[in-house]
């Protein structure tokens, strides 16, 4: 199975945001995320691409840098399993983005995986992973909770990110109007990657990660 079929040496990059907002969710968020990561990253090193892993929340992480063949594999999961156990900060997209653009050399593909909850907004952001020597892909989170929220009544809302508290009423309406926002927020999601020529996908990480990994990757033709 192979990723590409130039004769190129290419790189698969995969972006994993780990901010706090990542931490929420059941199932959470971050182990989704870093699950998709394994898969992919396992595929790539069966066919001998080079993989590397890019964490970032306030900003860019210690990356592992790419590295190729799948007797890399094993410390690419311990990597990979160390992330779940840090704990993470507010999302910066845009300086992340930016921090990796700086960083990265020479054709190949690059994988972003966010709920893209940035406070200061993912549109500009998205530029940095985008290009005529990129093949990007966007894969947005979101957990059940998020989607559809099950509680009505007088309920103190948290925001994971920068701790601030909201005491709310929510009723049907409310509820209706929050559900509309959700899917006007995923629908910009995917308009400014199509803008920016960015694949995107989204998922419910209801939906079991290998699924969501096979079936996005056979669908653009990545797999066979």
């Amino acid at each position: 199975v192979k990723l590409f079929h130039e004769e190129e040496d290419l790189t698969v990059s995969i972006l994993v945001d780990c901010s706090k907002s990542m931490a929420s969710g059941e199932p959470q968020k971050l182990r989704y995320a870093l699950q998709v990561a394994a898969a992919l990253s396992y595929v790539a090193l069966c066919g001998e691409d080079r993989v590397g892993i890019y964490p970032f929340d306030g900003k860019l992480r210690r990356p592992m840098r790419p590295t190729r063949g799948r007797r890399n594999l094993p410390a690419l999961m311990r990597y990979l399993e160390e992330l779940q156990s840090e704990p993470g900060s507010d999302t910066n997209l845009g300086d992340c983005l930016k921090s990796f653009a700086t960083q990265r050399k020479g054709r190949g593909m690059v994988i972003l995986i966010s709920d893209f909850l940035d406070p200061a907004g993912y549109q500009d952001a998205l530029r940095h992973i985008s290009g005529q020597n990129t093949e990007s892909f966007a894969i947005q989170l979101l957990s059940p909770e998020e989607l559809d929220p099950p509680e009505l009544g007088d309920l103190r809302l948290f925001d994971c990110e920068d701790n601030s508290d909201l005491k709310v009423s929510v009723n049907q309406s409310l509820l209706d109007a929050y559900q509309r926002t959700v899917q006007s927020f995923i629908a910009g999601v995917r308009e400014s990657c199509s803008k920016r020529n960015i694949s995107p996908l989204f998922s419910s990480t209801e939906t079991p990660f290998d699924q969501l990994v096979l079936g996005y990757l056979r669908s653009r033709g990545l797999l066979q």
